[in-house]
């Protein structure tokens, strides 16, 4: 089902950023003014959280398993709260994608911008909070494989 909805916000993105004629991934491959640069810097934040959405769930099967397994001495509560640090960073970003708006304030040029500046502080946090639960997990999946 997350996947589903990741799979439709993804999509409704891309078309979103297809639709107009001189833009590429919604926005100008040359920035043409301060809105064109705010919003590369926005979908930066947006592909490199998306390129990692594979890894979280990669990463919550692994650490499910093991916590499943039985007769595995581990840390349960530290696998637990990995995979929902895991599944909170995914949430975030499906949330972040849901609520922005390429089209937000298209023609109030210094409300764009502020929107988009506020934006990239959103996907921002998002990045980080994935980059931080996918570290956490990393360490527990390295242990593991150590101590087998």
């Amino acid at each position: 089902m997350k996947t589903s909805v990741v799979l439709v916000l993804f999509l409704g993105l891309t078309a979103a950023c297809n639709s107009s004629t001189d833009r590429k991934n919604g926005y100008s491959e040359i920035p043409k003014n301060k809105e064109d640069s705010l919003m590369q810097q926005v979908m930066a934040g947006h592909d490199a959280g998306m390129a990692r959405m594979g890894k979280i769930s990669t990463s919550i099967k692994k650490l499910e398993r093991i916590l499943d397994s039985s007769g595995i001495q581990i840390n349960r509560s530290a696998y637990r709260q990995a995979i929902a640090d895991l599944r909170q960073a995914e949430t975030s970003m499906n949330l972040w994608m849901h609520e922005f708006s390429l089209d937000t304030l298209a023609n109030e040029s210094e409300k764009r911008a502020i929107y988009l500046e506020n934006e990239i502080i959103k996907v921002g946090i998002v990045k980080r909070q994935i980059a931080s639960s996918l570290q956490k997990a990393d360490s527990l999946l390295q242990k593991q494989d150590v101590a087998h």
